[in-house]
């Protein structure tokens, strides 16, 4: 079989100092491995040097998701009749909402359906509705009258306020999340969250609620660099919400056989214009490249371009559910340049990066960068593919 199918072919050993839990100071300090595609030749530079790199005539696309606080805590009531209490708390990571009223979560621990669980805030409470096929559970968020602040377990006020309980909307519990929830650290950093992870762990552009993980590689930018890009570059935003599907290992022998996690995009019609105008895109992010090239595909869009102009602006398909799976036998059709962090084995974003130049180059790039000691994953070091 080829080896570029073998999901096993897509292994490297990563020393544990090379996982980097922090972020470095001043954001342009981090270290930028670039790799020249025409001659595989590799350099070993800095990120405030990054548009040395970038040719001018390039269209520089950036993902605007803004990371959600989607980790929280809850106890589950292991009697409705009695409100009992259980010691501890759950951990919640909550995803998307699913609409009418239901909503995606991960529950640390066996929960069952129609189990109900009160919030840290004790007056927020989550039912369990049904559990998924791929361990995620579908819950409904309620609210307590506004005057339960306190839990007694054996007040009947509290069993009153519970039989008067109402759904919450998806505003609301966006608003619940924002103030008692945790930003999602990946699960490779073994650490409590600090007040600047607040801050580390998410673009200076980030505009649009929504993601559970950080587009990683827009953690380089600074504001001086940021400005350079927009006064030198033509450039534009795009919307990828990540989902915690982007840190799951691949569980398959083949890499044909695998079933990408599902993550909402959209573009603007003006985003969408500047895609069809340009054939050199950069893409910040595997994210921003999976959102242009799931655009690309739904509408028929190649390098040409050909097919897009013929279409009308309202027949193009701008959002929608995307579980577009890059790899090398199904390589971008738009996008030419990637900046990008460093992967973790096994992933699909690793698999995308091979798709942009191949596994054995992936590799050999890969080797060097543990060789020259560069820092890995989210808080780490970047890489431009160009």
């Amino acid at each position: 079989m080829n080896k570029d199918l073998l999901l096993s072919s897509y292994c490297f050993s990563l020393p544990k100092n090379l996982i980097a839990t922090t972020p470095v100071y001043p954001k342009e300090s981090a270290r930028l491995l670039v790799y020249h595609k025409d001659t595989q030749k590799i350099t070993h530079t800095y990120f405030e040097y990054l548009f040395d790199f970038v040719p001018r005539d390039y269209l520089i696309v950036l993902n605007n998701t803004k990371v959600i606080h989607a980790r929280f805590y809850a106890s589950k009531l292991a009697n409705q009749s009695t409100i009992q209490m259980q010691n501890t708390s759950k951990e919640f990571l909550y995803h998307k909402s699913l609409g009418n009223t239901k909503h995606l979560v991960q529950i640390r621990g066996r929960a069952s359906v129609q189990n109900l669980f009160l919030a840290n805030d004790l007056q927020t409470l989550i039912e369990l509705s049904r559990v998924c096929d791929d361990g995620y559970r579908e819950v409904v968020f309620y609210k307590m009258p506004a005057h339960v602040t306190t839990l007694r377990v054996d007040s009947r006020e509290f069993l009153t306020n519970l039989q008067n309980k109402t759904i919450m909307q998806d505003s609301e519990v966006m608003a619940f999340l924002q103030r008692y929830g945790k930003i999602p650290l990946p699960p490779y950093i073994k650490r409590k969250v600090t007040r600047q992870d607040y801050k580390d762990y998410q673009s200076i552009f980030a505009d649009i609620n929504g993601s559970i993980a950080a587009p990683t590689a827009s953690l380089h930018f600074s504001e001086s660099m940021l400005t350079f890009l927009q006064q030198h570059y033509n450039y534009t935003f795009v919307t990828l919400h990540v989902g915690a599907g982007t840190f799951a290992p691949l569980q398959v022998s083949s890499i044909l056989e695998h079933k990408i996690h599902s993550e909402y995009c959209n573009l603007t019609q003006e985003s969408a214009q500047k895609i069809m105008q340009h054939n050199n895109i950069l893409c910040v992010g595997t994210t921003a490249l999976r959102c242009v090239e799931w655009f690309a595909n739904l509408n028929g869009l190649s390098l040409d371009k050909n097919v897009l102009h013929s279409m009308k602006y309202s027949d193009w398909q701008l959002s929608g559910e995307n579980t577009l799976f890059l790899h090398p036998f199904n390589r971008p059709r738009v996008v030419r340049a990637l900046l990008t962090n460093f992967h973790l084995p096994q992933s699909s974003l690793l698999l995308l990066v091979s798709s942009l130049i191949g596994r054995e180059e992936m590799l050999r790039i890969y080797a060097e960068a543990i060789q020259k000691e560069y820092r890995f994953y989210s808080y780490g070091d970047g890489m431009l593919i160009v």
